[in-house]
């Protein structure tokens, strides 16, 4: 938003900006002289109903329907899609408990809308990923799967984006200034980038009349890292000889690796987990010591993980166990759902058939206190159970308490 400030010389003022989550905050001081500080704002209510910035679209707005099969299908045109969803919330939904400005409560001072005339189609861009991979996409595609949407100059074209995650994506279009279609109708405001608010949907549209190739792209640029981007292309543009040899190497193009681990000390067992990650797949390396006794007891596995969806992965690999009678390597398959209320199952069988479930769940007791538990069962009537009491004043490590193999230990969990 643009804001006017008329300065004063006797004070210095703070333009406060805080955090969606109340964790901090960002200032800005205009002036000089005694300083007057910004009011605090409130801190937000995360189990209230999420109705802010639901934008509702089952009316007419600006005399167009919401039919998405009135118009021709075009290449990139998502809109034949199946219904998520993740749509906008009901409107008898409570309001903010701490009122929100938002683009819903704003209008153009001049007329905004285009000419009836206008061709017009519609492209409906679902916002997802996995916030516990920490991956982020389009359609459940990211850039690499699927790098251009093409439009043509001269069309009116309308983005639907539908956010089913529980982060906000405020999405910005570069090269063009586009109308946030909300109640006001003909004067529904310009802008250039929307915050598409968790479990909710905005509606924009612009005139095609900027050829070239420009980014559309979550502008929480850790999500266009991972994918949650696209490159509006027009048809009629073709670049000169020199981008188009520069675009081949385009690092939005490739499926990067990321890296990522954990290691257990603990008084009655230890553990090290390795993983090399890109979008849909990932390799593992698990490694486990207990009772520290000799022989030692322990087990290495090493997979290939790849994922189906958000929730849905099979996996393939090999199982070393010092309990192993003949051959230490075994063959290794399986398949991991995340069932409601976050609770992550896994199935496998190994190459004599003896096969497994496991259920595990992370119970967030406080800011800092949480508790693992695994609870595991095996053909021959083998079970396990295992947990943590653990306090984590950081994001990368913890202390605590684990019971394993009927056996009670301490010590901690470092992440990196």
């Amino acid at each position: 938003y643009d804001i006017i400030f008329d300065s004063s010389n006797e004070k210095s003022t703070e333009l406060r900006a805080s955090s969606q989550d109340g964790t901090g905050y960002a200032s800005l001081w205009f002036g000089s002289g005694r300083k007057e500080s910004a009011p605090l704002k409130s801190a937000p209510d995360f189990y209230a109903p999420m109705s802010h910035g639901a934008n509702h679209q089952d009316h007419e707005i600006d005399g167009s329907q919401k039919d998405h099969s009135s118009h021709p299908a075009e290449p990139g045109d998502h809109a034949s899609h199946d219904e998520h969803s993740g749509h906008a919330m009901d409107d008898d939904s409570d309001p903010d408990p701490v009122p929100t400005l938002s683009v819903d409560s704003y209008k153009s001072k001049e007329k905004t809308s285009f000419p009836a005339d206008k061709t017009r189609y519609d492209v409906r861009l679902v916002l997802g990923g996995d916030m516990a991979r920490y991956v982020w996409y389009l359609n459940e595609k990211a850039i690499h799967d699927e790098r251009a949407i093409q439009i043509r100059e001269g069309d009116v074209v309308r983005f639907t984006f539908i956010n089913e995650t529980m982060m906000h994506h405020p999405m910005h279009l570069h090269g063009h200034f586009f109308r946030v279609l909300n109640s006001y109708g003909d004067v529904s405001p310009l802008k250039h980038t929307v915050d598409v608010p968790p479990h909710g949907s905005r509606t924009i549209e612009f005139y095609a009349n900027e050829p070239g190739q420009w980014m559309l792209h979550c502008h929480n640029l850790y999500h266009l890292k991972t994918g949650m981007a696209r490159i509006i292309e027009y048809k009629s543009f073709k670049p000169r000889a020199d981008i188009a040899e520069h675009q081949k190497h385009d690092p939005h193009q490739h499926d990067h690796v990321f890296y990522a681990g954990d290691v257990d000390l603990y008084s009655n067992y230890s553990a090290l987990n390795l993983k090399a990650m890109r979008t849909w797949d990932s390799l593992e390396i698990a490694l486990d010591l207990a009772d520290y006794g000799k022989p030692f007891n322990f087990s290495a596995d090493a997979i290939y993980r790849r994922w189906a969806s958000t929730y849905l992965s099979i996996y393939g690999g090999a199982r070393s166990a010092s309990e192993f009678k003949g051959s230490r390597i075994r063959g290794l398959a399986g398949v991991s759902y995340l069932l409601p209320f976050l609770i992550e199952s896994d199935v496998s069988i190994d190459s004599v058939g003896r096969a497994g479930i496991s259920l595990e769940k992370r119970i967030q007791w406080s800011s800092k206190i949480y508790s693992d538990l695994v609870a595991s069962f095996y053909s021959g009537g083998d079970s396990e159970l295992d947990g943590t009491i653990m306090y984590s004043p950081e994001w990368n490590w913890a202390v605590g308490v684990s019971y394993r193999d009927h056996n009670w230990g301490g010590g901690f969990r470092l992440k990196f």
